[in-house]
């Protein structure tokens, strides 16, 4: 029996696992850890606007993952440096460097 078939499909770990498998980096990762990966990590709802973290924040210790509608990277400034949909990975450099953030993550719809 495949061990991915021992999650519970409709468990969150089991609908991050099934979201993961398709995403690089995670797609080429071992079975068995992106199930260790799914069972540390959680999910964060984010409505229209909602702020992430700031510029010049602390990092969280998370690095994140869009994995419905869309989040703004801006600028301190607000000019906008990127927009991560389903799939895009953010937050990482600050939560790698133990420095603080450089932009501000926001939803863009909900997320």
């Amino acid at each position: 029996m495949n061990r991915l078939n021992k999650i519970e499909r409709e468990s969150i770990a089991g609908r991050l696992v099934e979201f993961l498998i398709v995403h690089p980096p995670f797609d080429q990762m071992a079975e068995a850890d992106l199930i260790s990966l799914a069972n540390e990590s959680g999910v964060q709802y984010l409505e229209n606007g909602e702020v992430l973290f700031r510029h010049n924040d602390t990092p969280h210790e998370s690095i994140y993952a869009v994995r419905k509608g869309k989040v703004r990277i801006e600028g301190e400034h607000g000019e906008l440096i990127d927009v991560c949909s389903e799939g895009d990975l953010f937050g990482a450099r600050a939560f790698m460097d133990s420095e603080v953030y450089r932009a501000n993550a926001i939803a863009e719809d909900e997320a």
